[in-house]
């Protein structure tokens, strides 16, 4: 196991309760990499977008360094149980020998685009909210690639508990499925939310997730982060994590901005 150094971390986090007031009224996904169980007020729209950063060692002979320039995800409340979802990604990345020898960077594409819907269990006013999500798409936008569609299929159930105003925890299982590389996986999260700040603005996380592959080794990581609401509906992002497995990417970095336009 990779820098297992990371669970003591996630760990301690949150040992330290302090009084919430004024939540920020934004409920989103990102920096984690888990999906939120909590839907959008029927008419709002919600977007989530920002920069990710992701590098890993090949074999000890290469170093895969991934940037995902724009990672935007575009929220609706269709109605009180159910919420559509589109998201794209802009990235690149770069193959490169640690001697210099060899250095190839790829072109912007744009990938994957999905598109689906959350769908509420339970009724929203309960502690512990249960939902579905079921996402669909590919490189549908990708300009390197007009000759092929490559299929990708999201489907999980998340799970949110809201321990108290200042603390909350949860968690995904599901499965996806990637047509180019012919690979089903099962991907799984847990993670825990507490609040800051006596204002209720600055909030942090910390999360345990990964994926297990078929026919290779499975990857988990463990990441942390902070949220920062500069309005009840605006809220910026940091977050930070590392592999614990071999086949895990090494390390992730990523920061963004989310904003909610309520329904008027």
């Amino acid at each position: 196991m990779k820098n297992m150094y990371i669970i003591p971390l996630l760990l301690c986090l949150f040992t330290t309760a302090i009084n919430a007031q004024d939540v920020s009224n934004l409920i989103t996904d990102r920096p984690k990499s888990s999906v939120s169980s909590f839907l959008l007020p029927k008419g709002s729209f919600q977007i989530e977008t920002g920069y990710f950063y992701s590098e890993n060692k090949i074999d000890s002979d290469y170093e895969f360094r991934e940037y995902n320039l724009n990672t935007t995800l575009v929220r609706y409340g269709l109605g009180r149980s159910v919420e559509l979802r589109l998201s794209q990604s802009l990235n690149r990345f770069s193959i490169t020998e640690p001697d210099g020898t060899y250095n190839m960077t790829s072109s912007i594409r744009g990938i994957p685009t999905l598109i689906g819907a959350k769908v509420n269990l339970v009724p929203l006013k309960e502690k512990t909210q249960l939902s579905v999500q079921g996402m669909f798409g590919g490189n549908l936008f990708d300009v390197n690639d007009f000759d092929s569609f490559n299929t990708q299929v999201d489907f999980r159930l998340m799970v949110d508990h809201l321990i108290s105003e200042r603390l909350s925890i949860g968690g995904n299982f599901g499965v996806n499925y990637y047509d180019e590389s012919s690979q089903t996986g099962v991907v799984y999260s847990a993670y825990a939310s507490r609040v800051l700040s006596k204002t209720g603005k600055l909030s942090a996380f910390a999360e345990l997730n990964g994926v297990l592959i078929d026919e290779s080794e499975h990857e988990h990581y463990g990441n942390v982060g902070l949220t920062y609401a500069i309005k009840p509906n605006m809220q910026i992002d940091l977050m930070t994590g590392f592999g614990l497995s071999e086949a895990a990417k090494d390390f992730t970095f990523g920061f963004g901005f989310s904003v909610l336009l309520p329904h008027k």
